[in-house]
């Protein structure tokens, strides 16, 4: 009978963004508003997202950071 040994295999992820834009509507606190109860209303804003993918296949897109001055 042989024996037959398995180690540990670790994959790295490695993220590579691509040129592909989207943008999407959130739901987002308007905290520039303060109405009586301390609540924010809610208003709705447009982010920009980045395809990204890996070198596994995996695909995801991430928010895009927006600087402000």
């Amino acid at each position: 009978m042989e024996e037959l040994i398995v180690g540990d295999i670790i994959v790295s992820e490695f993220w590579q963004p691509s040129v592909r834009l989207r943008f999407v509507k959130r739901t987002v606190n308007d905290f520039s508003i303060q109405v009586v109860g301390g609540d924010c209303p809610k208003k709705s804003v447009n982010i920009l997202q980045q395809l990204h993918t890996s070198n596994l296949g995996n695909r995801e897109w991430k928010d895009i950071p927006i600087v402000t001055e």
